[in-house]
């Protein structure tokens, strides 16, 4: 009749402690000379325990775990037992790492497990919520959030003590050959991670050098956070992906300046001889862009209070900072006063920006994914440089970025102005690593207006018709 019961309970209970019938047939052998031995001092029981075998611990220890288990689930009571206690604790430290319950107190409670990934994952990202700002808050979310499920997915949903820096590796192998905008093109968008990993992607297909160092700071990071904050994490997961490709071609190769030709397509366009685009923002940030050098984003997002002249010197600037919420730079030592160069002024820009009654500069703007810039760069880059016939060759590479590299260049090599004045300027880390170029060498705004004027271009601003 017992055996009967503690087959029964067997099948419930029974692969929670026991390998395998043939450990626990034994721990039950073991358990009833346990049992016959009651009651008994502990110096007797100790020499009844010193004297088995390591399986025999094993087999033991299951057998009264396995009994107190049995009590639990009859929603019995364990009654206080040193004795019990005591061989369990002499058990377990014999055998630690083969068991799965210990006695803690007065009641046998569960050995924790290894969490899975995408429990240390959600986690991760709650405890990043909690740190970031409401400002930087959704950029952070996709920047960082997909690339977390990209690591999910190729590692697998495993208990975290269960991988692997073969694993990792897999995960880099991966990414150096991922399709740039996957999920967008019809070729890569239902492939697998799998068939990511056997397909021949061309190089021009895959995702940028600086693109995958992205990729691999957010992951270092996360699994920096996991060591931290659970002791299951295995270690130097990061070996494999602690280094990024480093990018070889030249900051000013990466995007084309625009020549000569391409600077009078797009503002002697119909658009700006007849003055018919559909907003200012269109008429606008295309001129700033060239005349200041600054970054599309810089210039979709500016208030009005952001353009202003200056007290102590009378010249008009903008100020490009991150003093709202809704305002981010690429970097915060990206804050910068530009001068406003003459031909904006002749052009009516201080004009208009006294006429606008918001308080942002580009109201017909919308705030998307990536902030204010969204919309106006597929505008621009999509439509209306196509439409100007601007940057169609297979070798260009030219974008609204490109007029940042165009006055770069103009002020570098033509009017040889200082690489750490001119990188000031645009808001630019410069290349030499002289610490009094990049930061004591600050001009005064007057100075910098200078500067500023020399820009000259070939497009006849005349023909222009202002912005009404």
């Amino acid at each position: 009749m017992q055996s009967r019961m503690l087959r029964t309970i067997m099948d419930k209970l029974a692969n929670q402690f026991f390998t395998s019938t043939e450990s626990f047939g034994k721990g039950m052998a073991l358990l009833m000379k346990y049992n016959a031995m009651q009651p008994c001092d502990w110096n007797t029981m100790e020499s009844f325990l010193e004297v088995l075998e390591g399986d025999e611990n094993d087999a033991l220890e299951g057998a009264l775990n396995y009994s107190a288990a049995q009590l639990l689930e009859n929603k019995s009571i364990i009654e206080e037992n040193d004795l019990l206690k005591k061989t369990i604790k002499l058990l377990h430290n014999k055998v630690l790492d083969n068991t799965l319950y210990v006695a803690e107190s007065s009641v046998l409670t569960p050995k924790e497990k290894a969490p899975l990934l995408s429990e240390l994952v959600d986690q991760y990202k709650a405890d990043c919520k909690n740190r970031w700002s409401t400002k930087h808050s959704s950029g952070n979310e996709r920047d960082i959030f997909p690339k977390l499920a990209l690591f999910l997915e190729v590692i697998g949903d495993k208990p975290v003590n269960e991988i692997k820096k073969e694993d990792v590796l897999i995960y880099k192998n991966l990414v150096y050959k991922y399709p740039v905008n996957k999920n967008k093109k019809v070729a890569y968008k239902d492939l697998s991670v799998g068939e990511v990993l056997t397909c021949d992607i061309p190089d021009e297909d895959r995702i940028s050098d600086e693109t995958i160092g992205n990729h691999f700071t957010k992951i270092r990071s996360f699994i920096g956070w996991c060591e931290d904050n659970s002791s299951f994490m295995p270690p130097d997961l990061k070996k494999p992906i602690s280094s990024s490709p480093k990018n070889t071609t030249p900051d000013d190769e990466q995007r084309d300046a625009f020549s000569d030709e391409d600077l009078m397509n797009l503002f002697e366009s119909k658009e700006y001889i007849q003055g018919i685009h559909a907003s200012p923002s269109r008429f606008w940030i295309p001129l700033l862009g060239l005349f200041t050098g600054a970054r599309e984003n810089e210039l979709c997002q500016l208030y009005k209070s952001d353009v202003y002249q200056d007290v102590a010197s009378s010249v008009w600037v903008i100020d490009i900072n991150e003093n709202k919420e809704d305002k981010k730079l690429k970097k915060s030592s990206h804050k910068r006063i530009v001068p406003i160069h003459k031909k904006l002024i002749d052009l009516g820009f201080i004009e208009f920006t006294e006429s606008v009654q918001a308080e942002r500069l580009f109201e017909d703007l919308p705030y998307l994914r990536d902030g204010y810039g969204d919309k106006f760069s597929k505008w621009f880059n999509r439509t209306y440089r196509k439409r100007c016939n601007v940057g169609q060759l297979p070798d260009e590479k030219k974008n609204f970025h490109s007029f940042r590299h165009t006055v770069i260049t103009q002020l570098r090599n033509v009017h040889n102005i200082d690489k750490s004045v001119t990188a000031k300027l645009v808001g630019q880390q410069p290349s030499d690593q002289n610490e009094t170029d990049r930061y004591t060498k600050k001009l005064d705004i007057v100075e910098n207006q200078k500067i500023v004027n020399k820009l000259k271009f070939t497009v006849d601003f005349n023909k222009i018709r202002r912005f009404k």
